[in-house]
Formats: structure tokens, sequence, C-alpha cells
């Protein structure tokens, strides 16, 4: 469960820290370990001032959910345009960019079907996109087995009030939804920051890796003694 895989993180953060008063981020699932890693810290005595969660919706989706609840969010913008009678330069760009995502979704659900079944014909196990993690071994650990973990420990996970400030950083403010939830979670506020960019995009591409960057810096000064 979250709790105890959280474990080995917290123990970590204290042998660096010495239960001192930090700041806590993590990127879309490693938000919710940051969150879970504060409860527990808190626990031990450590002081959090502030969780930082980088696109992390309380349930987590994983990409192909993502791409999803874009898609619906344009054709939604698609139709109340043509409902308004506004620009058709707007519609014709929101339908451009849904059939984009909806042709790589099904692109990309055909390349699944094909690797399922190769397979199966091939009978074997464990097969995807390595990743940067690894194994006790130090071997990489295939993308798969991570996101069926990742979803696995989510689904079991019941986030509960935390005792510090709390910061959202998200690139897609039309779609709210999956951020209310955090609303209720932090004693000293809860604040929804916009930055550019998508889910990876924001981490990884210049310019939004900068904004992303500048905003972080500007919240931490904000809530802290002096500049950092």
């Amino acid at each position: 469960n979250m709790q105890e895989f959280a474990g080995p993180f917290v123990a970590e953060l204290i042998s660096h820290t010495r239960l001192s008063a930090c700041v806590l981020a993590g990127i879309s699932f490693g938000g919710l370990i940051a969150f879970e890693v504060a409860h527990q810290f808190q626990q031990q005595g450590g002081n959090v001032n502030m969780v930082m969660l980088l696109d992390t919706p309380v349930k987590y989706l994983n990409p192909s959910q993502l791409e999803w609840q874009r898609w619906c969010r344009d054709w939604r913008q698609t139709l109340r345009t043509l409902y308004s009678n506004q620009n058709s330069q707007s519609s014709r760009s929101c339908l451009g960019r849904s059939w984009h995502i909806l042709r790589g979704m099904l692109a990309k659900d055909t390349r699944g079907l094909a690797h399922l079944v190769k397979n199966l014909t091939l009978a074997a196990a464990d097969r995807g996109e390595l990743t940067a993690m690894v194994d006790e071994h130090g071997a990489p650990i295939r993308w798969e087995i991570i996101s069926r973990l990742y979803a696995n420990l989510a689904k079991s996970y019941d986030p509960r009030r935390l005792d510090c400030q709390g910061i959202l950083f998200r690139p897609d403010l039309e779609y709210q939804k999956s951020a209310r939830g955090w609303e209720g979670l932090f004693s000293r506020g809860f604040e929804i920051i916009p930055v550019t960019g998508d889910h990876v995009t924001m981490i990884r591409k210049e310019p939004h890796i900068l904004k992303l960057a500048h905003e972080m810096k500007e919240v931490v000064n904000r809530f802290s003694n002096k500049p950092t």
C-alpha cells in the first residue's frame, strides 16, 4: 500500500534533513507520494511547510486517461463555439486538435493491440518501454510494471487532511475537476497556479520548464522569510 511504499522515502528524507523544515514536491504520481511522505514525516516530528503538486490529481490517471479528458474537453469547447455562433476559425482549430488527439489515441491502441498479440505469440513477459527506475539488482524496470504498481497503489489510497500549505501547478486550468479534491486536504490553505505546456512538456521542454521553475521560485519566496 501507499504507506509502505512511502516508507523508504521518509527514511531518506529524515537522514537528509534531520526533521528540519522542508518543502516537498512531486510530479504526477510523485505528488501523491510526496503527500504521503509529508504525513509520515510529520508523524515522526518533522516539519513540512508546503507540498507542491505538479499536475497531480487526487486519483492517479494514466496518460491514456489524460488524453481522453483532453479530447472530451476540446469537443465540449467546439460544441459551445458552434452553439454560440462564434468564429469558425476557432471551431476548426478545436476540431483539428481533437482529431490529432483521437488519431494519436487510436494509433497507440493499435500499437498496444499488436504488442499484446506479439507478446502472446512469443509467450514473453514484462515487455514494454524501459524506465530510469531500477530493481534491487540494478536492472531497469519496464514502464508497464511501474504503471500497474501506481494504479494499484492509488486505488487503495485514501488521502487524509495534512497540516501544511498545498500548491498545485496545473497546465490545463480548463479541466479542474481532478484538482478540486485537493482543496479540503491542506489545513493551511490550497492554491492552484497555472503553467504552460501539458502533463509531460511542463517538465521536459522549454519554455514550459522555465515557466514552471519561475512559478515554483515565486511561491517559495512568498512563503519564505527571505528570497531564495
